[in-house]
Order: C-alpha cells, then structure tokens, then sequence
C-alpha cells in the first residue's frame, strides 16, 4: 500500500476506531452526515433533542450540502434539531467570512428546521464581549450541567488548522488555558483581530466531537467524535505546541514491543449490506476496540475475502500482537459452525475459515444471538427502557430485532449466565389481530404465497403498508427503485407531516409489539424482553407512546403476567459485532479453564 493509488482504491476506510480517512472531502461529507443521522436518532432517543454546535470552512460546507440532500435530510426530525456554533468571525452574518452565513446558505435554508432552533453567535456586535457573555447565558438557560458544572453538547463539529488550532482555539494564545468561562473573545496575533469561541473546557465535555483534517497527500481524513473521554477532545503539551489529543495521536501509533504483545479478538457482524469487522484487545474480561472497518457486502464473492482483507489492513496497526479466537454473526441459521447468509450468495464454514486466516478458534453465530451475546455488556447508555416491570431471577429472557428482516431469540439461564437459543421466528407466518389486519393480510396475499411477520416487521414492510393505507399518497423517495422509502415515511410520521404516513407507523408499531408479545408468551420471558435492531432506535418516540406496550400486553388471560414483564430498548446498532467478540472470548477463557483442570 505504499504507492497512493493504492491507498486511494481503498478509501475511505476506518484505519482504527473512530479515525475515517476519505480520498476527498464528498467522501467526507457523505460519511458525515451518515453519523450525523445516526446519532440524532441516539441522542432524541435519549433526552428528546439534538444539540449541535457548527464550524466553518470549506469541509463543512461540503457537508452542509449533502446533509440537507432528500438522502439525509429526510431521515432527521429537525423539530428536536438545535444547532449552535463553536466560533465565529467578528463580521456580520452576511459576510462571506461568516460561519453561521455559510451554514444558513448551505444548509438551514434548505431543511425544515424552526428558526427558533438556531442559536447564532452575534460576534458582529462592536461590544464583542458582551455578545460573548449574552451567548454563555443562552447556553447556560438551555442546557443542564454535567458533573464540572459544564454544558454537554451532543455533537462538535470541528476542524483544524495547519497551526494545530481549532474552534478559534490557537496554539499559545490564553484560550487554550483551563477557564471558568464558556465562550471567550482571543486576539488572535497572527490575523490581528478577536474571534468568539467556545473554550476548551466546553469542547471537552461534548458527548461527541467530529474532526475533519487533511493529511500531506491531500487526503481527507474524518474523526467521528467518541463518547466523552474517549473522543472528545484533550489539550496536551507537544514538543512545545498545544494539540487536540485525538486528532494528533492516532498519527503517531507506535507498535507494541513484544514484551507487551496484546490478546486479540476477532469479531464481525455480517449483513446482506454491509459486514462491520473489528479487532478487539482483551484486558481482564472486558473488550476494547482498536480498530474498525466497514466493507459493502456486494464487492465480495465470498465473506472468507472479506476478513482477509480485513486482516491485511490491521496488520500496520498490531503487527506484534496475536489473534487468538475469531466470532461472526451472520444472519441465517448456523449449522455445524456453517451458515448459508439469508440475503447473500456466501456459504461461511468456520473450518475453512481458520484455515485461510490462521486463527485455530473461530465460532459462527446467529446475528441474532450474537445481538442477544452483547446484553450482559452494554452500558447503561445502550438501553432505553420501555416498561420498568418487575424482572424475576433466573427466569428466561426474549429478544426481538426489526431490520433488514426481522430476528427473535430466546436466553436461557444456566445458573452462571445466559445461553443463548437462536430460532427463525421471523419467517413464521403473520397473524393478524384486528379486522384492518385481516385486510392487510388479504391485501399482501395478493403479492406473496406466504406472508410472514418479516415480511412485514421490517424496513420493507413500511412501503407495503402506506401503499395499503392509501396507494394514492407518494413521496419522492417513490420513484427512486434505489432509494428506501422507510426513512421518509417514519420521519413524516414522527413530525406528522403525512397523515398516511402516521397511520402506516402507527399500524407497523401495534404488530411488532403484538410479535413481541407473542414471543415473550411462548418463551416464558419474565426476565425481560429486549428490542434491537435499527428501527426501533429511529422510530423510539412513537415506541414510548404506549400503543407498542398495549399491543404486547392485550393476550387473553395474560394481560397480567405481560405486563410486569421489563422491556428495554437496545441504542448501541453494533450490538451484534459486541456479542460475536465477547463470545469468541468466552470460547478463549473455557478453553483456557479446561487447561488448569487437568
């Protein structure tokens, strides 16, 4: 990979968690605005808004364009979207040195935001440090403290200079020094003026911070923010400088000496899109990802291509470390440690598989049950519970995963942890409840021999049922074969701009909490039930508003027993690359535990 056109051929790719290198800034810009998407259905999901701080410059100019495009644009419920800025130039907002002028023309003119959602630093004012005072108090009547007193953005947005400077946070000047304020107005020597910027302190405790920088062969490189202390940003001394921890150390890797070599795992969740592989360092039970990758799942003939690959690339990166065991959630039924993927012409054998890598441990499961793997370790802010319930030990536990299709497992306790019993419960046939169920089932007869739950509980289900609704209402992601029309039809029915569109996520949300419901009744899951997959995260504030928890609880005689049952929904959508890896580990522990005993 030494000559650019090679590097340039695989690009952009993820050259360790978090650190993005694109081959030009639209690559940056479409990666962007794909984790924007994402974390402001997290982020309402969490506390009901999205809070934004901007930058300017020519990258986010870029992605102000294709963010505010019917791709991206209409997956956001901007009515939960505030947006706010890290710095500003001392100029009027319609200047051409405008941040906030840029980002209006780019993308506020062009999205359904409401103007009283944009929060913009008034820097043109000639007392400069009263706006910049007027602005801290803006922040400090909209948002609650963390623990340093300091307010908690969920996304950054910044760049950086050649000078190492960012926001308008330059190398040597006052700004970069611990203060009590947040937002300030520094002389900036070299330009010979004053700028308002958040200050450090509130650039650290963001939830995320996203940077985007160039490296010397021009390449663009996109730094999606972590959560806080991870990535969010840290000044350290450098040789004299001051830099952003993040976005200067990942350049400066250095391997491991052997006497320090690292216990790897290797872990993917493979889909009929897209494969998600990481390589995990394991240090006292726990698992620590170093480095990520995302590969389109058509550009291989086989997936034993794809980890290979994925192999070759980290060997830059942890040369002098050591795989020891290798885990695959793969969407269809794993037989003998061998899988035929659902949606994909690949047949996975983990025999061979070992072989071609040279790993001796390699287990294969259901993506499902690797999903279910990963529950025992999520953090607190993975989940979102639905109803409280009363959990009882020891019982078992039921999941269920809308996406791409529609998975169902069931846990069951063996008095040390959770086993895990996948199903195709998603392919048994659709019930319906009600008389418009009946006609929808009619109605889907006509299309499909046999019509199962997710046939219907899934992304292509939502198309089918707004046709059922009324197949006179189209929208434009219609007429594109390409283009999936779920994200426009939930998010107009979450901002309840299309009538039909909420009748359709209102019909979808009573079945999938019927299935559930049917599920909990046939695994007994008084433990708990939990809800994965992408569309629960998207669509959460209509799951909240009790018809999802009606539809599981109205079974007969059972109404009582359902409703003490606790039901959480899974936030963290790499949930199943999580449980692959932390069962790969366990399978690396019992083996080791089975040496000790002889």
């Amino acid at each position: 990979m030494d000559d650019a056109g090679t590097i340039r051929n695989i690009l952009p790719r993820e050259i360790r968690p978090g650190v993005l290198v694109c081959p030009d800034t639209e690559s940056v810009a479409r990666a962007a605005s794909r984790y924007f998407v994402e974390w402001a259905w997290q982020a309402v999901a969490r506390h009901g808004v999205y809070r934004v701080a901007l930058s300017g410059g020519s990258t986010p100019r870029a992605f102000y364009r294709c963010l505010a495009s019917d791709e991206y644009r209409l997956q956001v419920d901007w009515a939960k979207v505030h947006l706010y800025w890290g710095d500003e130039r001392a100029v009027p907002p319609d200047d051409p040195e405008s941040n906030y002028g840029m980002a209006r023309t780019e993308l506020l003119l062009r999205v359904p935001i409401p103007p009283g959602n944009v929060h913009r630093m008034e820097a043109e004012r000639p007392e400069l440090g009263r706006a910049a005072e007027a602005y801290e108090d803006l922040l400090r009547d909209s948002f609650e403290r963390d623990t340093h007193g300091l307010p908690r953005f969920d996304l950054i947005l910044l760049g950086m200079g050649s000078d190492g400077h960012t926001a308008s946070i330059f190398p040597g000047t006052r700004s970069i020094r611990g203060t009590s304020r947040w937002v300030s107005t520094p002389w900036v020597p070299r330009l010979a003026k004053r700028r308002m910027t958040l200050t450090l302190p509130v650039l650290n405790a963001a939830h995320r911070a996203a940077r985007a920088t160039r490296d010397r062969a021009g390449r663009e490189t996109h730094v999606p923010g972590g959560r806080s202390g991870s990535g969010a940003p840290a000044a350290r001394d450098w040789n004299g400088r001051r830099y952003l921890r993040r976005s200067a150390k990942f350049l400066r890797r250095e391997r491991a000496p052997q006497a320090k070599r690292r216990l790897m795992i290797l872990a993917g969740d493979v889909g009929g899109t897209k494969c998600n592989l990481a390589l995990f360092t394991a240090q006292n039970g726990r698992l620590r990802a170093v480095f990520e990758q995302r590969f389109a799942s058509k550009d291989y003939p086989r997936f034993d291509d794809v980890v290979v690959d994925f192999v070759r690339q980290t060997i830059e990166h942890c040369a002098s470390d050591k795989i020891v065991a290798a885990g695959f959630g793969v969407a269809g039924p794993v037989i003998g440690n061998r899988v035929k993927a659902t949606n994909l012409p690949w047949i996975v054998d983990a025999q061979s598989l070992a072989k071609e890598i040279g790993i001796a441990r390699v287990i294969l499961l259901n993506d499902l049950a690797a999903t279910a793997h990963s529950l025992a370790h999520l953090e607190a802010a993975d989940r979102f519970i639905l109803n409280e319930g009363i959990a009882q030990p020891g019982a078992s536990r039921a999941l269920i995963a809308a996406g791409t299709g529609l998975g169902e497992s069931i846990l069951f306790w063996d008095g040390r942890r959770y086993l895990v019993l996948p199903t195709e419960g998603g392919h048994a046939d659709f019930a319906p409840r009600t008389d418009r169920e009946i006609e929808f089932l009619r109605f889907m007869k006509k299309r499909a021999r046999n019509v199962s739950w997710e046939l219907i509980l899934s992304g292509r289900g939502f198309a089918s049922l707004h046709e059922f609704v009324n197949p006179a209402v189209k929208h434009p992601s219609f007429e594109t074969p390409e283009v999936d029309p779920a994200p426009e039809i939930t998010h107009n029915a979450l901002t309840g701009s299309c009538a039909v569109c909420v009748e359709t996520v209102e019909l979808w949300i009573g079945m999938y909490g019927a299935e559930a419901g049917n599920l909990a009744l046939k695994s007994l899951s008084l433990a708990g039930m939990y809800v994965a997959g992408g569309i629960a995260v998207k669509i959460l504030p209509k799951l909240k508003d009790g018809a999802f928890l009606e539809a599981f609880c109205d079974k007969e005689k059972f109404r009582p027993v359902l409703e003490r049952i606790p039901i959480t929904v899974v936030l963290n959508e790499k949930a199943p690359l999580l449980g692959a890896a932390y069962e790969a580990l366990a399978g690396v522990q019992q083996g080791a535990r089975n040496v000790r005993a002889r």
